[in-house]
């Protein structure tokens, strides 16, 4: 799937790649119901995810933040890619600054 790298002109970071811990959702609380969720929304089994809100709609993309030696904090990080964070402390659902 897609993978959104932030820092480096949107390439690669050189430096490897950010743990950043994000919670998964349990599988269990959310019962599979087949045809219950379009296949476009399919939640990623990474814990490197984010939900993506845009003006076309609710997405899901992998991410890897910039890990070299005094890159900026993750949320800092989204703002310059043009990614509005919902929080500053663990990242994990953005809006596009179109849709807001």
């Amino acid at each position: 799937g897609l993978t959104l790298h932030l820092g480096h002109d949107g390439g690669v970071c050189p430096s490897g790649v950010r743990e950043v811990r994000q919670e998964v959702p349990d599988k269990e609380l959310e019962p599979f119901q087949p045809g219950a969720r379009p296949p476009h929304l399919h939640v990623p089994d990474t814990p490197s995810y984010l939900v993506v809100v845009n003006t076309s709609g609710v997405h899901y993309c992998n991410l890897a933040y910039c890990n070299c030696p005094g890159s900026p904090d993750p949320h800092i990080q989204l703002l310059g890619a043009g990614l509005f964070p919902a929080s500053t402390a663990c990242p994990s659902t953005v809006f596009t600054f179109k849709v807001l």
